[in-house]
């Protein structure tokens, strides 16, 4: 693995992470996604060939955020550009000949770059969809642990747009979230979006739904309160 982070990491000093915290926040959210990879392939018992797959595909998912945020200052693709189809086209045409892999091996870190964001993955074989989905899993996790810790709305309302997304099993539309209460149920809706029994365990051993809860519950409990976190937990004690 030493071989790609080196890569990765030569990569990466192409651009000012050092004087840009928020390059500097996707460096290190590129590696802990990597870790994740891995622990989530071991975790569905993947051959340690498929574990190195799955640590590379985690380790390079977000190198379109690089030139995204340096060029645009921003990191929403619906205000500059897809960063999953970026990290592909850098991937394809900078980076992939340099990877010790299998041509196999690289299409499959080529396609889950491209796919990892998307809200439907494109059709693929078995070996290629379970690195994309690993790589899904991974990137939400992290972010749900590191991001939306924080609501400085003046009143919380759970908006029926995003609950009706939540309770009919799907994901909330980031343009529909315009404010941090927002962005906590954009995070609890991501339990309708996981592959793993891993993910699901993280997600409660990490206590990371329980404090997203403890955000919305600040200012008093609800009912509607009280039937999303019914919703959000028997997903994940039901598992996959």
């Amino acid at each position: 693995m030493e071989e790609f982070i080196k890569i990765f990491n030569d990569f990466a000093k192409l651009f000012d992470i050092s004087n840009e915290p928020l390059l500097m926040m996707k460096y290190h959210h590129s590696q802990r996604v990597m870790d994740l990879c891995k622990d989530i392939a071991r975790s569905i018992n993947l051959s340690e060939r498929e574990v190195l797959l799955a640590s590379v595909c985690g380790l390079f998912h977000d190198v379109g955020r690089f030139p995204q945020y340096t060029k645009y200052k921003t990191y929403e693709d619906s205000k500059s550009i897809d960063h999953g189809d970026v990290g592909e086209s850098i991937l394809r045409n900078l980076l992939i000949n340099n990877f010790n892999l299998t041509d196999k091996e690289k299409e499959v870190v080529l396609f889950s770059t491209k796919e990892h964001n998307k809200k439907i993955i494109s059709e693929c074989d078995d070996l290629t969809r379970t690195m994309t989905n690993i790589v899904r899993d991974a990137d939400k996790l992290d972010i749900m642990k590191l991001q939306c810790n924080k609501i400085y709305d003046e009143t919380i309302v759970l908006k029926d747009i995003l609950l009706n997304s939540i309770y009919n099993g799907t994901t909330v539309n980031n343009a529909d979230v315009l404010n941090d209460t927002d962005g906590v149920l954009r995070c609890l809706s991501w339990v309708n979006d996981f592959n793993y029994d891993f993910s699901y365990k993280y997600l409660l051993d990490e206590e990371i739904v329980g404090n997203k809860f403890k955000l919305l519950e600040m200012y008093g409990i609800t009912d509607e309160e009280k039937k999303l976190k019914e919703y959000v937990y028997s997903k994940l004690n039901g598992g996959k």
